[in-house]
């Protein structure tokens, strides 16, 4: 290998792992290696990862897809850098920390069989109170969240125009008095084709709260194990949102929607 030069990988473990890459061989002193994007050689030189279509391949960065493996440091490392889209082959991913989102970025996956793992300890979450967030998707995922939580396993607070779309949602084992997702207040949320299902929270699968200006379309909300009301619960004025196309499945006496007086300019279709 010399200056100039590019070399191929098979795999980042082992062939055929799903993480290869191309790498552009420089010699260049202003590169910092950090090990994600810049890996130092044994000859000096760095090998420097070319990104194809600004989308950062996980895989391709060291994530194990078998669950064996906390990432949420390289997860809050990828999202940190200067990309803003993240792909998640086929595969299970552990989360046992807290992984900061941020504005404008994409979480793309290969459908359902790329599935998030959120134990316990781990979260998804924006900053709280600390700016307002803009732009945020997560498309074409499993989101699994395990165990007896003492926090929310996906927190939007203070972002606006993001999207969840045809993701499927669902909890593992354990009850807890805490919601599987929580948007707080929000602005312009597309929750569109997703799935929850075989819920075992206590409370609400979807929770909305001071947010406007949402949609909630075509989703199936499988609540039939809630101990308190409410698959999708809306409150503290919760206003102009459409709820349509919905179906829902829930506890034959706690009920399924839930919104209290607060609420105005509900469209439920």
């Amino acid at each position: 290998l010399i200056d100039g030069s590019y070399a191929k990988t098979l795999g980042y473990y082992a062939s055929n792992d799903g993480g290869g890459a191309t790498y552009k061989i420089v010699d260049d002193d202003t590169l910092d290696v950090d090990n994600l994007f810049v890996l130092e050689l044994s000859s000096g030189l760095k090998a420097q990862i070319i990104v194809e279509d600004a989308t950062l391949n996980v895989l391709q960065f060291g994530a194990k897809n078998d669950n064996s493996t906390d990432l949420t440091e390289l997860f809050n490392s990828l999202i940190s850098s200067d990309y803003n889209r993240l792909f998640l082959p086929q595969g299970q991913y552990k989360i046992l920390g807290i992984v900061e989102m941020k504005s404008n970025l994409f979480i793309d996956g290969a459908g359902t069989t790329s599935q998030i793992n959120i134990q316990e300890t781990g979260r998804l979450r924006t900053l709280p109170d600390s700016e307002q967030f803009r732009n945020i998707n997560r498309t074409n995922l499993c989101i699994r969240v395990n165990g007896t939580r003492t926090n929310y396993a996906v927190d939007f607070n203070n972002a606006d125009l993001c999207k969840i779309e045809r993701c499927l949602i669902r909890s593992d084992t354990g009850n807890s008095n805490y919601n599987g997702i929580c948007f707080r207040l929000n602005g312009g949320l597309h929750c569109y084709d997703n799935k929850v299902i075989n819920n075992q929270f206590n409370k609400a699968s979807l929770h909305f709260k001071d947010s406007s200006d949402n949609f909630i379309v075509n989703n199936i909300l499988w609540a039939d194990e809630m101990t308190e009301a409410g698959g999708l619960v809306l409150e503290a004025s919760c206003s102009n949102t459409l709820i349509s196309g919905n179906h829902f499945a829930g506890h034959p006496t706690l009920g399924q929607l839930r919104f209290n007086a607060s609420c105005s300019q509900l469209r439920i279709v």
